[in-house]
């Protein structure tokens, strides 16, 4: 039904984007004038980055079955860089280039 009516597909996307949309837009706007603690803001800061951690380092940890040094290697080379220096493409290319240069070594 959906696949010949090119109309009522888009009446759906927009229907999934609003049903998304909305729940996220409602608690900007509750909490918009709230003034929060800097420490529980700071924790509220924090999260985006602990769960891109937890999504990312399963990940990494596994990513090179049997060679523990180019995985360790990898990850200190990123955790460094984006620890002195920012960013995130300089980090994630220079792993990758490290970790091929260890399995094209060893």
């Amino acid at each position: 039904m959906l696949q010949n009516n090119p109309f009522l597909m888009f009446l759906l996307i927009l229907g999934m984007m609003a049903a998304t949309y909305i729940p996220r837009l409602i608690p900007f706007y509750m909490i918009q004038d709230l003034r929060l603690a800097p420490r529980f803001k700071r924790f509220l800061e924090l999260i985006p980055f602990t769960a891109l951690g937890a999504l990312i380092l399963p990940g990494v940890l596994t990513s090179v079955p049997g060679q523990p040094l180019a995985m360790t290697l990898g990850i200190i080379f990123a955790a460094f860089w984006a620890w002195c220096k920012g960013g995130i493409m300089v980090p994630v290319a220079g792993a990758i280039a490290i970790v091929y240069m260890v399995l094209l070594i060893g």
